[in-house]
């Protein structure tokens, strides 16, 4: 997102649960949840990371089977390949 950082959540009044998680190769990362929705193990995860000054990269991942991995380590695989991956672009 080029547009919003992490702030956009942190900072705003939305209706939102905002959940600080571990930093992903040294950058802040946040959980968004919004209201209504189910936090098992298994339901939608959706994570931030802080890159740069109003950008962050959003890693989202959808409902799964039990048999799957819970879908927040899914997001938090899929964020740090990213940044990974960013970072060997430059």
């Amino acid at each position: 997102m080029t547009n919003n950082g992490i702030d956009h959540w942190t900072d705003a009044s939305y209706d939102v649960k905002v959940i600080e998680r571990p930093r992903i190769q040294g950058y802040r990362t946040i959980q968004v949840q919004h209201t209504g929705e189910s936090s098992g193990p298994h339901e939608m995860c959706t994570r931030y990371v802080d890159v740069a000054d109003d950008q962050s990269l959003r890693a989202i991942s959808g409902t799964n089977d039990p048999d799957d991995p819970p879908t927040c380590d899914v997001a938090r695989q899929f964020a740090d390949a990213a940044i990974t991956s960013l970072a060997n672009q430059v």
